[in-house]
């Protein structure tokens, strides 16, 4: 069903869902963010990012460093999506942007364990990288 005749029958919650839907993926397709080099790159970081916080360890990691685990749920919820028509990689756990950045509460005080940063820093030239190869296969293909 189209957004105009779920309108004409009255259906306005439904056409504006349709209306939005189409926006949506009209604006992926237009900043590119579906494209297969942008799912390469945020894989590539996902990746990097997977692997600085992939280590097991009872103790917890030095200030400074990316965060040890004694489960691998944060690594787990490392995941790449596009959202609002731009590709991001992220974690949803609330305890990530603690880890990142550190926390002061009461008499306790975590310093930062960053990982999404440095992630970031080793990942950007292969995405980079990925990104340029494909702009390349693409000019060079006619």
């Amino acid at each position: 069903m189209s957004a105009i005749n779920a309108l004409n029958r009255g259906e306005l919650q439904r056409g504006l869902q349709l209306v939005n839907r189409d926006l949506v993926q009209r604006t992926r397709a237009a900043t590119g963010a579906d494209s297969d080099a942008m799912k390469a790159a945020a894989g590539v970081l996902r990746t990097t990012w997977r692997g600085l916080v992939g280590t097991r360890s009872e103790e917890p990691a030095a200030p400074g460093q990316p965060p040890l685990a004694k489960s691998l749920g944060l690594r787990r919820s490392i995941k790449f999506a596009v959202v609002d028509g731009v590709m991001r990689v992220g974690s949803g756990l609330f305890t990530s942007r603690l880890l990142e950045f550190g926390v002061t509460g009461g008499d306790r005080i975590i310093e930062p364990r960053p990982h999404a940063r440095p992630a970031l820093e080793i990942a950007a030239p292969k995405m980079t990288d990925v990104v340029v190869a494909d702009l390349q296969r693409k000019i060079a293909t006619p």
